[in-house]
């Protein structure tokens, strides 16, 4: 028997309203949508896919199976898709409960080399105090990992913007916010704009995208 699989995969409709075609079909082919993510403002780079999904498949074999049918599907206009390592360090252990004002923090982040990685990790243990003190927390975080056959890839045309050598990043994680003003309290507070430069050193490149959750299909 196969190991499951993990990914994060994004897609791009014509019509918003079609998602629903595509989790049937990921359903059927082995697989279950663990979290969803719908993008709705921009804050760094650019990354406008309609819907998100953290996916498990039972059996790699099935998810290559879905990548295929997608170019078939006449409602996805773009798909992305990324295997991924779940990261505990970067799952909240508490309980994600829904709130109505809540937001959804998509950091997709690439380092400068081994001392971008090194920097990142200074800057995530001085941000900690600040998302305790603004009731933030990491709900769930990954590793894009390198998988064999076509599991990994953009189809159906060329994603556009800053990914236009490939979507191949290399953190993923979702950080939960209990409102925008909020947030928009965290990054205007004076001590936090201070450690900030932490995290632009340690950067190559990065999205920042508000989202909100979705229910599951």
């Amino acid at each position: 028997m196969k190991s499951p699989l993990l990914s994060f995969d994004a897609f791009w409709y014509e019509d918003a309203d079609k998602r629903a075609q595509t989790d049937q079909e990921i359903n059927q082919y082995g697989g279950t949508i663990i979290s969803s993510y719908s993008p709705t403002r921009q804050l760094e780079g650019h990354f406008d896919a309609n819907i998100i999904h953290i996916i498990t498949w039972a059996d790699p074999g099935q998810k290559l199976a879905f990548q295929k049918l997608i170019s078939t599907l006449g409602p996805v206009v773009k798909h992305t898709s990324l295997a991924l390592n779940n990261l505990p360090q970067l799952n909240s252990p508490q309980k994600d409960e829904e709130q109505s004002t809540a937001i959804y923090m998509m950091n997709v982040l690439w380092y400068k080399g081994n001392e971008g990685v090194e920097k990142y990790a200074q800057y995530s243990q001085a941000v900690l105090p600040f998302l305790k003190k603004y009731g933030a927390c990491a709900v769930e975080g990954y590793k894009p990992v390198e998988v064999p056959g076509d599991l990994n890839g953009d189809l159906n045309g060329d994603l556009n913007g800053d990914f236009n050598g490939g979507f191949n990043p290399q953190t993923i994680f979702f950080v939960r916010w209990p409102s925008r003003d909020v947030f928009i309290q965290f990054i205007s507070d004076p001590a936090f704009q201070k450690i900030s430069p932490l995290r632009k050193d340690a950067l190559e490149k990065a999205l920042l995208t508000e989202t909100i959750k979705m229910p599951k299909p």
